[in-house]
């Protein structure tokens, strides 16, 4: 048996396996860029703000590096999928203080991408630490097993 999946075939064998049936679930279209005009968001006295809501700026800490240098966050959904999203989340900075994280929208560069100052005040002499980081909103797909939504989320897409 063999499977045509985007043009190549793949051979497979289900030969002792027990299977009779093989899912292939093509996600090549989940990655393509939503038009500007097509995210709900907008930018208002300086914030961002959806349908649902002023995005909380704890939303944004999330995509900061951590002072011990982890790096590891890459993208937050905004908007609820069939869960709470973080603009509506009982904790949008889990594990911190949302009151001491602040964000400043510092420029607009592609579509939908922005360059951030994303400032955390912390105890100690240090007395906090800012992240300049470039995100970008999307409508990233969230399969449930029987629908995809599309849920507006930001995703950290470098620094500047």
């Amino acid at each position: 048996m063999a499977i045509v999946y985007q043009s190549k075939t793949y051979p497979v064998s289900t030969k002792g396996s027990g299977a009779s049936m093989i899912f292939i679930t093509d996600f090549s279209d989940s990655g393509k860029k939503a038009p500007a005009n097509a995210l709900d968001y907008r930018i208002e006295k300086d914030q961002f703000v959806t349908s649902q809501g002023v995005i909380s700026s704890g939303c944004f800490g999330q995509l900061q590096t951590d002072l011990n240098g982890d790096n590891s966050v890459a993208a937050i959904y905004i908007n609820r999928n069939i869960s709470r999203g973080c603009i509506d989340a009982n904790f949008p900075f889990p594990g911190g203080d949302e009151a001491k994280i602040s964000y400043k929208i510092v420029s607009e560069g592609k579509p939908n991408q922005f360059n951030l100052e994303v400032c955390e005040r912390v105890d100690g002499s240090l007395g906090g630490s800012c992240d300049n980081i470039i995100i970008e909103f999307v409508n990233r797909p969230y399969i449930t097993p029987s629908k995809t939504l599309s849920v507006l989320s930001i995703e950290k897409i470098g620094e500047w």
